[in-house]
């Protein structure tokens, strides 16, 4: 359980939040807190508290570097438009290379998206010409470093803090002439396929519509032959397929339960299921908001113009 909450006034205002953490000094790092981008919702799920069918919503991108080729000053300049804040860790030396990386967005995440966009970093850092993870090394074979550990969006993160090797901390903002990391951008003009099924974009489906059961026979056997490592974002992609051929959500949530058993981690897809849900409502809901923004800014040249005629 966590000993307490962030209040996220502003990026400026978390940032120095995290400047003020890198001031302390420790023996060992377990000495030091951890921090959740990610709030939780204990009563989702009953067997867990912190698994990611328990995450309501994520701000910011966490990054873990050991070890690697890449150095702290190199990761900023393969993102130069983007905000962000480089750190030591605790073990950080000239010789192992260990540091974080907290990258601001725009607004909060759903853990799909989260894991998304973490993808796309990885894909940079690959292009750059480093190696990810227990990938064959690329070109120079220089290896990245990066925690692919770290990846799900229910980790946890030690605070910024002095490093152990006196003369060997730093704490490097990198905001001037930078913006927060738009989520919807990110993911609207991915580097990856899939297939054009972007979760915001999810339609909503009438109650009544008719049911397209070839698309969701498609929509079955692809899910069933998703390679190692997609089973969270495929078991996603695969419910708003399922949504888009016309099924309601009882007929989803019954369908992901009696599919979840063909994934390589069934447990793990029936605890998504909730997640999914929720995400599936929420995306509905905001595309109603957007439409209702966009009627009301055709409506108002029309409203200050009947009162401009001293019509109310």
């Amino acid at each position: 359980m966590p000993l307490g909450y962030v209040n996220y006034v502003s990026d400026d205002h978390f940032i120095y939040l995290l400047n003020q953490a890198y001031t302390r000094v420790f023996n060992t790092k377990d000495e030091n807190m951890l921090i959740s981008p990610a709030i939780f919702n204990p009563n989702n799920v009953s067997n867990k508290k912190r698994g990611i069918a328990n995450i309501e919503y994520i701000r910011g991108i966490w990054l873990d570097f050991e070890d690697g080729d890449l150095k702290p000053t190199e990761f900023p300049d393969l993102f130069p438009q983007t905000k962000m804040v480089v750190c030591n860790t605790f073990s950080h030396t000239p010789h192992r290379p260990r540091f974080r990386v907290y990258i601001p967005t725009t607004d909060v995440m759903d853990a799909d998206t989260y894991q998304r966009i973490w993808d796309q970093i990885t894909y940079k850092l690959e292009d750059a010409g480093y190696s990810v993870g227990k990938t064959k090394k690329w070109r120079t074979g220089r290896k990245s470093g990066l925690d692919t550990s770290k990846r799900t969006a229910c980790s946890l993160f030690y605070l910024p803090c002095q490093a152990k090797e006196p003369g060997q901390s730093f704490f490097q903002d990198f905001s001037e002439g930078r913006s927060p990391l738009d989520p919807i951008n990110w993911i609207e003009n991915s580097i990856f396929d899939y297939d054009g099924v972007e979760p915001w974009e999810t339609e909503y489906v009438p109650k009544d519509r008719v049911r397209d059961q070839a698309a969701i026979d498609a929509a079955k056997a692809e899910w069933r032959e998703t390679p190692p490592g997609m089973g969270n974002t495929a078991f996603f992609i695969f419910a708003t397929k399922l949504e888009k051929a016309g099924m309601n959500d009882s007929e989803i949530e019954l369908t992901l339960k009696e599919e979840a058993d063909y994934g390589r981690s069934p447990d793990e897809r029936i605890r998504q299921i909730p997640s999914i849900m929720d995400s599936l409502n929420q995306k509905r809901c905001r595309s109603e908001k957007v439409l209702c923004t966009v009627n009301l800014a055709e409506a108002l040249p029309i409203k200050y113009k009947a009162e401009s005629d001293g019509i109310k």
